[in-house]
């Protein structure tokens, strides 16, 4: 979305220029008009690059899992489960006085969870929103 937001701030400079401009007001707001559109086409472009970078991840993911490999379906769930047994050992461990990994190293573990988990939500969130967003952008152009 950070791409949307760089979109926006392009054109806001040209919508305020086109504001300073010495012309009517009718010009001024049809200037303003095509500018929103050319915005909205832009982010609509945006959202749809988007949709299909998602669409291609979500289709490996299909393609592991649907594999007849038992390695290939199963990496991410094993790797998943690995970590999330460090950060248990680790936090039992540390309740037991037990050998601890390197606060580091868990730190790193952590942030490789929440980049799993965030992928994962996220790739699902956008599967389901991003169709809703663009059907409603389309729907504000034809308005």
């Amino acid at each position: 979305m950070a791409l949307l937001s760089f979109l926006g701030g392009l054109v806001k400079p040209v919508t305020d220029l086109v504001d300073n401009l010495h012309t009517s007001v009718e010009e001024k707001l049809a200037m303003k008009v095509a500018l929103t559109k050319l915005e909205t086409e832009f982010g609509a472009k945006a959202l749809d690059y988007e949709k299909s970078l998602l669409t291609a991840r979500a289709e490996v993911i299909n393609t592991e899992t649907k594999s007849e490999s038992t390695i290939t379906r199963t990496w991410r769930p094993v790797t998943m489960l690995t970590f999330l047994g460090i950060v248990v050992w680790f936090v039992v461990g540390k309740a037991f006085g037990w050998p601890l990994p390197e606060k580091d190293f868990v730190d790193n573990v952590f942030a490789l969870i929440k980049l799993g988990l965030g992928g994962y939500v996220l790739g699902r969130s956008a599967e389901k929103i991003v169709p809703a967003v663009l059907k409603a952008m389309k729907k504000k152009e034809n308005v």
